[in-house]
């Protein structure tokens, strides 16, 4: 069986660390995208070539894709895109 994945590309509020803080959204967001047939695979932050509030979130779904609004919709989240 394959699997669906969808990888955001977000752009985070300035802040000191938001890579930690958007971590512990992701595993707050983790339950509810559970019940939906979706899992954080991976989170990547800056490198070279990325700003400080840039960021990428890989999730995999189980079945049809699920909604993404737990991440594109958490505090400190400025905006997402697919």
């Amino acid at each position: 069986m394959s699997a669906a994945c969808d990888y955001l590309f977000l752009t985070l509020a300035r802040a000191p660390q938001p890579h930690p803080a958007l971590a512990q959204k992701l595993a707050a967001a983790g339950p509810t995208l559970q019940a939906s047939g979706g899992e954080v695979v991976g989170q990547w932050a800056p490198q070279l070539g990325w700003a400080n509030d840039e960021a990428a979130v890989l999730v995999r779904w189980r079945g049809e894709r699920g909604d993404l609004g737990p991440i594109a919709g958490a505090q400190g989240v400025t905006e997402a895109k697919i």
